[in-house]
């Protein structure tokens, strides 16, 4: 595998809270009236499988290059259990409010044989004001009363609800009963794993009909008694040769924005992910040149040895990378 930059074809999908605010934002091509909620941006999952769309590579599927590239993407000393990418890496459009969820943690589900673990994180590209995040329970709400609430409609009651705005960073671990409020345009960092329970849809009823409630099994997940989470307060690691701050360090993943006001050389050697969320610029290096615009992802396999980042005026970017 040639050292560069992976970059791949986003894969649209339709929800029934999307938009279409992903065509202004980052540039997605879209149907009109179509309402895309989600812009997978990397994906190694059975019938999403992220495709190289440009560059020496092209063609080729995530999938693939994990299988027959893998200390080339992800260094010399990458486990040979290391089987997918452990990344899914989104956009999401939420025009209207997602319905009330919880994701497992990877204990609970093999468990309940519900599929991996899930932990993510947003980072908030737009929000409209006014906009919020619903994310765990408030002081004191226990299964058997939250489980009473979701019965007589009254589940806001129980749930822990703040402001955000553009910039914003939420975490929430597997095990948080959370929903994404309306207006919301979000990058979203997750394990590889696509495991929703769903507790309450707010009585939407797309087509006429109910979407399915997963209440029994979502009750058995979710962390009660825990206290509920706001929004993440980034930790400055650096300010120079550019503001660096941690975002998230976890078990699962770790998330940094850098903001970078000039052109700044990078040494290579371990895989990161590039999430571009303000500004504009671009990725250089040994025969590669790649303009960046907000809600570009970029895959610098571990194999590129150094590059550049040139900002135009400036850039600010989210790195990610895994434990």
């Amino acid at each position: 595998m040639r050292p560069a930059p992976l970059i791949f074809t986003p894969i649209l999908k339709e929800k029934v809270w999307g938009g279409d605010h992903l065509r202004a934002i980052a540039g997605r091509p879209m149907a009109a009236g179509a309402r895309i909620g989600e812009s997978w941006e990397i994906s190694d999952r059975p019938g999403d499988m992220s495709v190289v769309a440009e560059g020496p590579e092209a063609g080729r599927t995530l999938g693939s290059l994990v299988r027959t590239e893998r200390a080339a993407l992800f260094g010399a000393e990458a486990p040979a259990s290391l089987r997918r990418f452990p990344l899914l890496i989104k956009l999401m459009d939420a025009a209207e409010t997602l319905s009330l969820q919880v994701h497992p943690s990877g204990a609970h589900g093999a468990k309940y044989r519900l599929g991996s673990g899930k932990t993510e994180l947003w980072y908030v590209l737009r929000a409209v004001p006014g906009a919020v995040m619903f994310m765990g329970l408030r002081h004191g709400v226990t299964r058997r009363n939250f489980a009473r609430m979701l019965e007589e409609d009254r589940a806001e009651e129980a749930l822990n609800c703040f402001a955000v705005r553009a910039g914003d960073v939420i975490f929430c671990p597997a095990g948080t009963v959370h929903a994404i409020g309306a207006g919301l345009v979000l990058v979203e960092i997750q394990q590889n794993s696509d495991s929703t329970l769903r507790v309450y849809d707010w009585g939407r009823r797309p087509g006429g009909r109910p979407r399915p409630l997963h209440v029994e099994q979502a009750l058995a997940v979710i962390r009660f008694g825990v206290r509920p989470r706001d929004k993440v307060i980034p930790r400055v690691m650096a300010e120079s040769p550019f503001l660096r701050e941690r975002l998230v360090r976890c078990a699962e993943f770790a998330v940094e924005r850098w903001r970078l006001r000039r052109r700044t050389r990078l040494e290579g050697g371990a895989m990161a992910v590039f999430s571009v969320v303000e500004g504009s610029g671009a990725a250089a290096g040994d025969g590669f040149a790649r303009p960046l615009r907000v809600g570009d992802t970029i895959l610098m396999p571990a194999s590129v040895c150094a590059w550049d980042f040139r900002p135009k005026p400036t850039m600010t970017l989210l790195r990610t990378t895994i434990r």
